[in-house]
């Protein structure tokens, strides 16, 4: 992101279909209501939580509850002007960039890698709602084309019982976000329903009975902006690549949830406020499994050359009632020499994993050494069984890890 300190009173444009354009909005707004909106949009529905989409699909939840604001709020409430585009991929940024706003502000557009026939890309609602159609007219299987960012709508789609198959890049699609060995406890313990098989481009037909989603091959929408305008526009979310605050590489991700969160870093770094910056983040239900990474796992550090020490434990995960029937996998990485903690991997059969995976997106985010993070106050207190702290735990074990190593 370039950010550009605006000042109040300005016209900014919004470029946006997804539920980050709105946040941004919506914190904007917080901030400034003097400051003229303008969003380009190529939806009735702006605001969309894409993950709610498969959902949509299959009549689970209705468009109004999918989106962060109605349209009638951002324009009578938020005073958002709204201006209609046919397809915002084919929008003529240049041409947007040269008019008289002040700031140009492009959130989630992301276009797909691959050209398949009569597929939906399915990013906005009125793909949902013409998923839905293709697959109510009558369809013997549905093909996903996404790698892991597919796992969430194949799962919804095999758990109603459509045949589903999620088509990946190559056997090793895994690693950008999990291990060898966690995802091998994926696939064992997950109980999921879909069929993953590794897409030969060469082989893709035509068929009227199977319906073909494009939901993760995808790319982003900007590759350069030209010179002039490179202090007037920000980008976020799907539609550029994102820094890493860890160690400084360069991701390209469709996670809302980090959208999200860039989302509503921008809006404050242009008001002049301090924000932190954010890391690759994961987060799916396969089968009957809970599946989050935060981060940088291990096999993915190893193309950098970063030395690590991982730790991986099974745990306990205690509900208020103290029972532990469930269990909670945690594998820690952290940097061999330096003791900084660069990564989780997380899975568990139980949706209260959750709290877990946003408290290690919030240590991670600290940005501090195990040294550091081990002097915090925690609930764990060692052979107290009912009071384990799982990631607290997973973290004082990687940091005895990392005592090897001096």
């Amino acid at each position: 992101m370039n950010l550009i300190k605006v000042s109040l009173g300005k016209n900014i444009v919004i470029v946006g279909r997804e539920a980050d354009a709105i946040t941004f909005i919506s914190w904007f707004k917080k901030m400034d209501i003097r400051s003229e909106i303008s969003l380009i949009t190529d939806t009735e529905y702006p605001g969309v939580i894409r993950s709610k989409l498969p959902l949509i699909v299959l009549e689970e939840t209705d468009p109004l509850s999918s989106i962060i604001y109605q349209k009638n709020f951002l324009e009578r409430i938020l005073l958002v002007k709204i201006i209609n585009h046919p397809d915002l991929t084919k929008l003529n940024l240049d041409d947007i960039l040269s008019r008289s706003y002040d700031k140009v502000v492009i959130t989630s557009i992301s276009q797909p890698r691959i050209n398949i026939k009569d597929s939906v890309h399915l990013v906005r609602i009125e793909d949902a709602i013409q998923l839905r159609e293709m697959i109510n007219e009558g369809c013997e299987e549905i093909e996903v084309y996404g790698g892991l960012w597919g796992i969430w709508p194949a799962t919804l789609f095999s758990s109603r019982k459509f045949p589903t198959v999620l088509y990946v890049e190559d056997k090793d699609f895994y690693k950008e976000y999990f291990d060898t060995d966690i995802w091998n406890i994926i696939l064992k313990e997950s109980n999921y329903k879909f069929k993953i098989k590794i897409v030969d481009l060469s082989a893709i037909s035509y068929d009227p009975k199977r319906v073909k989603v494009i939901y993760g091959f995808e790319r982003p929408l900007l590759r350069d902006i030209t010179e002039e305008y490179r202090d007037k526009i920000s980008a976020i979310g799907s539609s550029t690549i994102t820094l890493d605050k860890l160690i400084n590489v360069k991701f390209f991700h469709i996670s809302e949830h980090v959208s999200l969160a860039q989302a509503r870093m921008l809006a404050l770094e242009l008001l002049g406020f301090h924000a932190f910056g954010c890391t690759r983040f994961f987060q799916s239900k396969m089968g009957e499994m809970f599946i989050a990474s935060c981060g940088f796992n291990k096999e993915s550090l190893e193309k950098y050359n970063i030395k690590t020490s991982v730790t991986r434990m099974r745990l306990p995960l205690y509900d208020e009632s103290g029972t532990g029937n469930a269990e909670i996998i945690i594998k820690g990485v952290a940097h061999r020499y330096s003791r900084k903690l660069l990564g989780f991997q997380i899975v568990s059969t139980s949706s209260l994993v959750l709290e877990y995976v946003q408290l290690a997106y919030m240590v991670l985010m600290l940005g501090g050494t195990l040294n550091e993070i081990i002097s915090m106050v925690s609930s764990y207190i060692p052979k107290e069984r009912y009071f384990h702290d799982p990631l607290y735990k997973t973290i004082y074990s990687l940091w005895s890890k990392t005592l090897e190593y001096g």
